[in-house]
């Protein structure tokens, strides 16, 4: 396959949420060359960005969102190490988390996925931390956000 058609291939397998697909093109593309940049540039956000559209304009429902999500995250697994080893820094962090009882994070889930992505490192409170001085501690950086959800 040409660098365009894993391009096009890895857009519509996300798309749809073909997560073998997806991992299987993305270590084809490494393999043959593509830099980790131009296959979550120029395939994977766009696919996520055409989701989002999809379920704005109602053609796709929360199900299809976590689906094509989950296939990216396959992805990002893969290119997350190799952009670091390019030096690329990140965007910023996001500290994620739901509010104490709250069992719905699917929402949480699928936004991380899409901030890994542009680029931020995620921190998910409820699976890393518990604890007021650590939460604090983390806060204290100067490019840090905090996002909570609430059902």
């Amino acid at each position: 396959m040409t660098h365009d058609e894993i391009i096009k291939a890895l857009f519509d397998e996300t798309l749809v949420g073909n997560a073998p697909a997806v991992l299987e093109l993305t270590n084809q593309g490494i393999a043959d060359g593509m830099t980790p940049g131009a296959i979550l540039f120029d395939a994977l956000i766009p696919a996520l960005e055409e989701v989002g559209a999809r379920f704005e304009r109602g053609d796709f429902f929360v199900p299809e969102m976590l689906i094509s999500g989950k296939a990216m995250s396959g992805a990002l697994n893969v290119l997350r190490p190799l952009l670091a080893e390019t030096g690329a820094e990140t965007v910023g962090t996001f500290l994620m988390g739901t509010v104490k009882g709250d069992v719905h994070d699917i929402g949480k889930n699928l936004v991380n996925i899409m901030l890994e992505g542009a680029g931020f490192e995620v921190i998910d409170l409820v699976c890393k931390y518990h604890q007021r001085s650590s939460l604090q501690q983390l806060l204290s950086t100067s490019q840090t956000s905090l996002v909570c959800q609430r059902s």
